[in-house]
């Protein structure tokens, strides 16, 4: 009798052992699937994430000349070119006139495209350091929309003996998609000179996360599998 205790309860330890084994290999089989779910997810974010201003390229400047006239536009190509709902994007140009028969250069502003922006315009008699005019703020047209159809929008005249730089900020508002250029232009003396700048937003198309996501129900059905063989293996074992 002591015997058939002795064994029974060697049966049982023996058992538990074995339960406690496999409890261990299935938790760390599920530990090590949660781990890779998470690297998963994490990757997934990241692709779908929009890209931050840092990663911006930084601004371009753009002479053009004539004979009397000169326009610099100076704008952040990238940043424009990827405008976000609700963020604010702003491009300057500067014109100079160097014509002595003509006391006045009229600047005017033209569109096409189908994106339709919210936008402000200032002017300032020195280039501008970020929204800061560090000169002289001048007088400009109130125009808040940069649509697809504007045509020879007045804009101010200056004196050509004096530089005038225009700060233009767009923002994209809702859920808007496409693309608008914006044309400035200027004439005095006969002669016009005209600079652009093109803002639109992203494709519609976000980045590919299927591939991802497969690899990641991929990996919970094979750890679940993985899991499960082990259990039946001990069970056989210890039958």
């Amino acid at each position: 009798m002591r015997t058939s205790f002795a064994r029974s309860d060697s049966r049982r330890r023996t058992h538990g052992g074995i339960i406690d084994g496999t409890s261990r290999r299935v938790s760390s089989v599920l530990s090590r699937v949660l781990l890779t779910l998470g690297a998963l997810a994490g990757a997934i974010a990241l692709a779908a994430a929009p890209a931050s201003s840092a990663n911006a390229m930084a601004s371009d400047q753009t002479i053009t000349a004539g004979d009397h006239i000169t326009l610099t536009t100076v704008a952040d190509t990238h940043a424009l070119r990827s405008l976000a709902p609700g963020v604010s994007v702003a491009w300057q140009v500067g014109v100079s006139v160097d014509s002595p028969s003509a006391d006045e250069a009229d600047i005017a502003l033209s569109s096409h495209g189908d994106l339709d922006l919210d936008m402000s315009i200032r002017a300032c008699t020195i280039k501008w350091v970020d929204d800061t005019c560090p000169g002289d703020e001048a007088r400009v047209a109130d125009v808040t929309k940069l649509t697809g159809d504007q045509k020879n929008i007045e804009l101010l005249s200056m004196p050509t003996d004096e530089q005038r730089w225009l700060l233009f900020t767009v923002t994209s508002p809702g859920d808007a998609h496409g693309s608008t250029t914006a044309d400035i232009q200027v004439t005095a003396n006969g002669e016009t000179i005209v600079g652009s700048a093109e803002a639109s937003t992203p494709p519609k198309t976000g980045p590919d996360v299927w591939p991802a996501l497969g690899f990641a129900i991929c990996a919970i059905v094979l750890g679940l599998l993985i899991a499960g063989i082990a259990v039946r293996s001990q069970k056989r074992s210890s039958a």
